[in-house]
């Protein structure tokens, strides 16, 4: 117990000198590109409706759902995992920051969701109802995830250019740590959630 305790007192460390900037500024980007998604596609739906036809195109959703057609938490999981490590390992080249394009496809997809859902009408609760109760778990692990991201192509860029010390091991150490004890535990939420308790609630509406 006091061995995880000090692993969680060095994450929030972590959080606190390199990472909360970051997620902030991540957290308030998402927040606006989700808005102007949203503004757009219920202007324009035709666009949106192009746009949610392409994103589907390109997903494979037969392994997110079981053999009776029901949501499966393994599916879900194993999905957001690969969504959280793809941004992460995005930031691996340096000096493009890359994962930036992972928070403004995500953002997109949310707000054209939105907006799509606007134009069609729809009740707002069903559309909270459909995101709020796994979204507030996943949507932060994946901002964090992002950040992540961005935070390890700022330091290998630092050091190409001469302009940090230190060992490059232990940065990528912290951003080991901060997600398998943060990241991980809420992307596992958020899929059992969204898969036992989001289409309950969804019901309600």
């Amino acid at each position: 117990m006091d061995i995880l305790k000090k692993q969680y007192s060095i994450c929030f460390a972590f959080f606190v000198d390199e990472l909360k900037r970051i997620i902030l500024m991540a957290a308030f980007a998402a927040v606006i590109l989700t808005l102007v998604s949203t503004l757009y596609v219920k202007n324009n739906p035709d666009v949106g409706w192009e746009w949610m036809r392409n994103f589907i195109a390109s997903m494979s959703f037969t392994e997110v759902f079981d053999d009776a057609g029901n949501l499966s938490v393994v599916g879900l999981l194993l999905n957001n995992v690969r969504a959280c490590m793809a941004a992460i390992g995005l930031g691996i080249i340096p000096f493009l920051f890359l994962p930036v394009i992972a928070l403004v496809t995500n953002s997109a997809i949310i707000g054209t969701l939105f907006g799509l859902s606007m134009e069609l009408g729809l009740p707002i609760g069903t559309m909270i109802a459909g995101i709020l109760p796994h979204g507030i778990f996943e949507i932060p692990a994946l901002i964090m995830a992002i950040s992540l991201g961005i935070y390890v192509c700022k330091e290998i860029t630092m050091r190409i250019l001469k302009k940090r010390e230190g060992s490059l091991r232990e940065d990528l150490a912290d951003a080991g740590r901060f997600l398998a004890l943060i990241i991980l535990p809420l992307i596992i939420t958020a899929a059992v959630i969204e898969a036992y308790i989001t289409p309950l609630v969804i019901e309600m509406f």
